[in-house]
């Protein structure tokens, strides 16, 4: 019985070991391939990221979110937390698609990073359709970000 919990545990645990891997630098250029940035970077993660993922065809409304979700990053969180636009179907150096199961055109995956450890990650999705009120949308994303992983 204590061999069952054991192993339990341990299944619970490498998910969030292997997610740990997938996470990159502020400092990402996005000319240079992850495995060439990765080189060159110390892989200690610093501080919480949030990634914006999108497919390759984003649609109009996806546009117009990321955009706003930029602004909202810059108007606050700037310095407190990284941002990363990814294109989950291109980049070929991570599964991004299986780690966060992203299956929309648009997701925002918010990642908890203290003393260079991952401590979890909530993912926001369907954000294209909140875009038609910019103030509310606002609303809602620093009100997610802010208890999730803190203001700061």
């Amino acid at each position: 019985m204590l061999k069952k919990i054991l192993c339990a545990a341990v299944l619970l645990i490498l998910p969030v070991f292997a997610r740990a891997q997938l996470i990159y630098q502020p400092k990402y250029v996005p000319n240079q391939s992850l495995q060439q940035y990765f080189q060159n970077e110390d892989q200690r993660l610093k501080r919480s990221v949030i990634y914006v993922f999108y497919n390759g065809t984003p649609c109009y409304e996806c546009q117009q979110t990321m955009d706003l979700i930029n602004q909202i990053y810059h108007k606050y969180y700037t310095g407190l937390y990284d941002l990363h636009f990814v294109n989950y179907e291109t980049d070929t150096e991570y599964d991004y698609m299986q780690a966060y199961k992203l299956t929309e055109p648009l997701s925002l995956v918010m990642v908890r990073v203290s003393d260079g450890a991952m401590f979890g990650a909530k993912k926001l999705t369907d954000l294209q359709n909140r875009i038609s009120d910019p103030i509310s949308f606002s609303d809602y994303l620093t009100d997610q970000i802010n208890s999730f992983l803190g203001n700061g």
